[in-house]
């Protein structure tokens, strides 16, 4: 039995999350083209997205919040 890499992310991780699409065939981070990122910089390549940082700030803050309130 031969395992791709999509194999194992399919069976790790719910994916495509959000923020991640594929166009043209290459992957994309919040608009951004990962490739070009991994050609300019190598990998392993870790992202830091401060904007998607902040709204799962805000999301978590408003799921406590709403559950606060039921209790």
């Amino acid at each position: 039995m031969t395992n791709s890499y999509l194999d194992l992310v399919r069976q790790t991780f719910n994916f495509p999350q959000e923020g991640f699409e594929v166009k043209d065939g290459y992957l994309q981070f919040n608009g951004v083209d990962v490739k070009a990122l991994i050609d300019k910089y190598g990998t392993p390549l870790k992202l830091s997205y401060l904007p998607k940082i902040g709204n799962q700030i805000r999301k978590a803050k408003q799921m406590f919040a709403s559950r606060f309130q039921k209790a």
